[in-house]
């Protein structure tokens, strides 16, 4: 009687590991399937951030004014200054202010760097070089710590370009041809 006692217990004992580890099995793959929809939206949330017309304008006006604006001194002197900088005349601010968000994101695993430096590595590197002066003004009277998450996020943005300078295509995906019928024709374009 005791043996068959030892061996009923022996079987609840088993079994009930079976059920935990079947309960934390699920728990796991539950977990993968919210962080997977976590990452989801976070950057379905950030292409609407990204393609908000007033933060497209400001990535415009640093790609076309900002640096004739830059030769102005006294345009100069109000990065320098401490203190506020009014982003309505300083629309640079808005993109330095957008990729130091993003860099935090990136530096706090809330956004996979994967997807993001996929989708928005070249552009930060791309800003990173545009808004260089502009951050090295802002840094004389404020420090290094001034838009840090913007260089960090810049450095892996270089980083990770160097790994995949071609992108990201999977290897085993053959590339489609384009045909360029203007190539030619805009030859003139390219130099």
């Amino acid at each position: 009687m005791l043996a068959l006692s030892e061996n009923l217990n022996t079987i609840a004992a088993l079994g009930t590991f079976v059920v935990i580890a079947a309960t934390a099995v699920a728990a796991i793959v539950q977990l993968r399937h919210m962080r997977a929809n976590n990452q989801l939206a976070a950057i379905l949330a950030l292409y609407r951030e990204f393609g908000d017309k007033e933060l497209q304008e400001a990535f415009r006006y640093v790609q076309q004014y900002l640096p004739q604006r830059m030769t102005d001194q006294n345009f100069r002197q109000e990065l320098a200054a401490r203190g506020f900088i009014d982003n309505r005349q300083h629309l640079e601010i808005e993109v330095l202010n957008w990729f130091e968000q993003m860099g935090t994101l990136l530096k706090h695993d809330v956004v996979d760097s994967a997807i993001f430096l996929d989708i928005f590595g070249r552009l930060t590197s791309v800003y990173w070089d545009l808004l260089e002066p502009t951050l090295a003004i802002i840094r004389r009277r404020r420090g290094a710590s001034q838009y840090q998450n913007f260089e960090y996020l810049a450095i892996r943005a270089r980083k990770w370009l160097a790994l995949h300078p071609h992108g990201t295509m999977p290897k085993e995906i053959q590339r489609l041809g384009l045909a360029d019928p203007w190539l030619a024709a805009d030859a003139n374009l390219m130099q």
